[in-house]
């Protein structure tokens, strides 16, 4: 057999492995919001005025929901359910002391104080696990980059290799094989280690591709099904070489594997828009100094980027190909790829418009509670929103968080924190912005949600109208009071 395939099934154990980092992470980021309604629960039943349990009752019952699995929250609710209302009358006026509904709260507050405790330690042994599988999993995902790559394989990552193997129950005779095929690899990589020249870093940095708009009816009706397909798709397309790339492309649907216009365009602009994301976190990746400084890294992501922009346009270029044959105007698409190659400063391609009071955003009035080393990360944001070219690890949409959530998107980095709405049409609202602290995100996610949606916004022209002035106003007070570096 070919050295190829013994270094290819390595690198299929170490992608594999990454995924089962990311999910166990996700599971992580869970445990956390759980404790975290667990720790706010406690805080609303520690209220000595009882009229604020009463008034906060719905809120208790929520967080109840999302806090335990369906029996625990059964007989939870249950049990809170008749503290309360065998407390208050309907107009919320208590039928017994205050000493007597406090003793009841405090009770009911022990059981929650113990599931918090037994949670918390579950936690802390998770994130104990996360930080040695974390450190491992980089380890790991520098060796899948590196035979990816054509990277020479030296120095600690060849015993981790055969850790790996021995790990993962590599036989002897393969884990020689694999060895021999990494010997030859690294004759082949050694050439490669070179300083890039500095003007295609540059071109990096000035990227300007912009993403496919989807319009709102056809990410409602198609989100499921066909979104699944795009992204089988993507997952096969982080996988293969440019070596493979061709054998993958003659793999992608056609005009005639079934699918409606509509379907097929749909199946390809999320995929084209996935990754478009992958290249804007190679162009993050570079504007890093840890990267930039780094001849190997530098290079890495350099050869990434380049591999990524080739079959992107292998990919873009079979869907314009095809979508002929639907009889359909391709104008728009061509407009996209001079725009990529040719202007530096692309058009906006989404609007904004901003939740706002006497002619001042929320978002500005917020600032005076956001450290100002954090004002120009927040311009920036609200800047590449509007581009269209943040990666999705910056820019998404809560579709399945919970409830509250659902259908509001987040624009994030470091620290900062954004809540918008999509109004459809390339239309978002920027409702306001918070910085991360001690607190999860969702407690700053759900206020900014729950003012939204108590309020009345007039037509959406007018707030079209009005957006360049509170735009202006909102750049203008962080020109006046940013820090010149980040934190």
């Amino acid at each position: 057999m070919k050295k190829e395939y013994y270094l290819n099934e390595l690198k299929t154990k170490l992608y594999n492995e990454v995924g089962r980092y990311l999910d166990y992470k996700k599971e992580v980021e869970k445990e956390e919001t759980k404790c975290s309604f667990l720790k706010e629960i406690l805080v609303l039943l520690s209220k000595e005025n009882i009229y604020d349990v009463y008034e906060n009752r719905f809120h208790l019952f929520t967080l109840l929901e999302y806090a335990f699995d369906k029996n625990e929250y059964d007989y939870l609710y249950d049990r809170l359910s008749r503290i309360i209302y065998k407390s208050f009358d309907k107009q919320g006026n208590p039928v017994v002391s205050d000493e007597e509904i406090l003793d009841k709260l405090s009770v009911f507050r022990e059981v929650i104080a113990i599931k918090y405790g037994e949670e918390a330690d579950h936690l802390n042994d998770m994130k104990y696990s996360l930080e040695i599988i974390g450190d491992l999993t980089r380890k790991y995902r520098s060796i899948h980059t590196a035979l990816k790559q054509g990277y020479e394989l030296t120095g600690a990552k060849l015993p981790l290799i055969i850790e790996f193997m021995e790990k993962k129950g590599f036989s002897q005779e393969k884990q020689i094989l694999i060895q021999e095929a990494i010997k030859s690899h690294n004759i082949k990589a050694h050439k490669n280690l070179k300083e890039a020249p500095a003007s295609y870093v540059e071109k990096i940095m000035n990227t300007s591709l912009h993403k496919f708009y989807i319009p709102s009816d056809e990410e409602e009706e198609f989100e499921g099904t066909f979104y699944s397909v795009a992204e089988s798709f993507y997952k096969l397309f982080g996988q293969v070489s440019l070596g493979e790339f061709t054998s993958f492309i003659d793999y992608l649907p056609k005009a005639e594997s079934g699918y409606t216009a509509e379907q097929f365009k749909y199946i390809y602009r999320v995929f084209l828009n996935m990754i478009i994301d992958d290249i804007f976190t190679c162009v993050d990746d570079m504007s890093k100094l840890e990267v930039y400084n780094d001849i190997e890294l530098r290079n890495m992501t350099i050869d990434s980027y380049a591999e990524l922009i080739k079959k992107y346009y292998g990919v873009f270029n079979l869907f314009k190909q095809e979508l002929v044959k639907y009889h359909e105007d391709i104008k728009d698409l061509e407009d996209t790829t001079e725009e990529v190659e040719e202007i530096e400063t692309p058009n906006y391609v989404n609007r904004l418009v901003y939740m706002s009071s006497n002619g001042v955003s929320k978002l500005e009035k917020g600032l005076k509670y956001i450290p100002k080393e954090y004002y120009e990360r927040v311009q920036e944001l609200l800047e590449r929103k509007k581009k269209g070219t943040l990666p999705s690890k910056k820019d998404s949409v809560m579709k399945k968080t919970n409830d509250k959530l659902a259908g509001f998107g987040k624009l994030e980095d470091d620290q900062v924190r954004m809540l918008y709405k999509p109004l459809g049409n390339n239309i978002y609202m920027i409702i306001g912005g918070f910085v991360k602290k001690d607190t999860k995100d969702f407690t700053g996610y759900y206020s900014l949600a729950s003012e939204y949606n108590n309020t009345k916004f007039p037509p959406i022209e007018e707030l079209l109208e009005e957006a360049p002035a509170l735009e202006e106003s909102l750049n203008t007070y962080i020109e006046e009071n940013k820090r010149k570096k980040y934190r």
